[in-house]
């Protein structure tokens, strides 16, 4: 791509961001939320995933209160922040499981029609924009499974339920396009969280058996397709989310407790003891709510379903380094059984699901714009966030980390963002006077540093 063709892209990118933030801002938390294009179809309980290219796949899910499974599916452009229709699925799923593979392509398996669990799978392939078949799963697991991405590209699923509970698992190797069975989990289990950890073992945590929720976890380990138990919750977890920190460590945070409660409770499994600490509370009791970490650090949870009995507008953002959470601000609409996508600009993109008080299917979207230095500017136009992130411009020195406001050409040790009289002038210098200089290139000269 041409220097030119890249600058026009990055400016048209900066149109559509400005335009969406200064005509729907929502609530500044440590962000902004803002409302984005809609979805082409409403719809809950569909799958979203990330392609190589940055866009975003949704395909499938209910469009009324218990009416018929989608077999649509549409892709949204963040460059244009718009959504298009793509090549539908040969079957229509609610609550399928898709998985991004290696080469680019989505694999989408199981789910639910109007009435029955379906045990095939599909393939979506972005370039040509179309599905294609690939091997059926060796057992039908409904609607509840796990699934998380090898190291090695092949993807593990297992447990879920048709009626009984499942502990069995297999693997699907893209190379054959087929699936195997693999050793079965110590305790059958479904709508339990799954996280691939930094070791390349897969971390599957609570869920429910027939009979109650779930505080048990356990390890896959893919060279020797076993399973081993690790240390158990300090809470039982249904409905629950989790998320890998970027330390390794795994953050578990709200779920179905006890039957229908929905929990404030978060913790944290410590990936090289194998055992579960208890973190600071949410502000709100959630449950199929979404966790999403972001290039901060930071973890996102938002929506789910709340103790009032409807779905929830609000966000947090846990912190790392206190285990502590602080708001993120308010969603334009309740979300719960949607979908979250970190987008490789680092926001967050909200889409679709249900709110009960209305019985009301969302093609709403919402997107929320990090601020993870709090400064006021979201990181996608920080060009000197106190927190390094991708989206910063740096055409001075390209291959240094700081963005173009953080370098210091000439040098005298301050930062271009906050020099009062660098070399180059430039919009960052205060100018109390409202002549060509700024006030550190005043005669006499006082220096007036601002704080960044």
């Amino acid at each position: 791509m041409s220097r030119m063709a890249s600058l026009v892209g990055a400016i048209t990118g900066l149109i559509v961001l400005v335009t969406l933030l200064t005509s729907s801002q929502v609530v500044r938390g440590s962000g902004l939320w803002s409302i984005g294009q809609s979805l082409i179809a409403a719809r809950y309980n569909h799958v979203a995933a990330l392609l190589p290219d940055g866009r975003v796949l949704v395909a499938g899910g209910y469009d009324t209160w218990n009416g018929g499974a989608l077999r649509s599916a549409e892709i949204y452009a963040p460059a244009t922040g718009m959504w298009s229709q793509t090549g539908d699925m040969a079957s229509p799923r609610n609550r399928p499981t898709a998985v991004t593979l290696n080469d680019g392509r989505v694999l989408v398996v199981g789910g639910e029609t109007n009435s029955s669990a379906l045990g095939t799978a599909e393939i979506y392939d972005p370039v040509t924009g179309t599905w294609g078949p690939t091997g059926s799963l060796q057992t039908v697991r409904g609607n509840s499974v796990v699934a998380s991405l090898l190291s090695d590209g092949k993807v593990l699923v297992a447990g879920g339920s048709t009626g009984v509970t499942l502990s069995s698992a297999e693997v699907f190797d893209p190379q054959t396009g087929l699936w195997s069975y693999t050793g079965s989990m110590n305790v059958p289990r479904y709508y339990a969280a799954a996280v691939r950890l930094q070791n390349g073992q897969v971390l599957v945590v609570g869920g429910g058996n027939g009979s109650g929720d779930l505080s048990s976890a356990e390890i896959y380990d893919p060279p020797t397709e076993s399973w081993t138990l690790t240390g158990a919750m300090t809470h039982t977890r249904f409905l629950h989310a989790a998320t890998r920190l970027l330390n390794g460590d795994v953050l578990v945070a709200g779920g179905d407790n006890s039957g229908g409660t929905a929990s404030t409770s978060a913790e944290v499994y410590n990936s090289a003891t194998g055992q579960w600490a208890g973190v600071g509370n949410m502000s709100e009791p959630r449950y199929l709510n979404r966790l999403t970490l972001l290039p901060s650090g930071e973890a996102l949870v938002e929506g789910g379903w709340g103790s009032g009995g409807t779905a929830l507008t609000s966000a947090e953002l846990y912190q790392p380094s206190s285990g502590t959470w602080t708001s993120a601000g308010d969603m334009n609409a309740g979300h719960y059984l949607h979908t979250a996508t970190l987008l490789q600009t680092g926001e967050v993109l909200i889409a679709g699901g249900f709110v009960s008080a209305s019985t009301t299917v969302l093609s709403n979207v919402d997107i929320f714009h990090p601020d993870s230095d709090l400064d006021g500017i979201i990181d996608t136009i920080d060009n000197c966030p106190a927190v390094a992130n991708a989206n910063q411009a740096n055409m001075v020195h390209p291959a240094t980390t700081p963005g173009d406001a953080c370098e210091d050409p000439e040098p005298d040790g301050v930062v271009d963002l906050i020099d009062n009289c660098p070399d180059v002038a430039n919009a960052n210098q205060a100018n109390a006077d409202g002549d060509e200089y700024g006030d550190a290139c005043e005669q006499p000269q006082c220096v007036t540093v601002i704080n960044h």
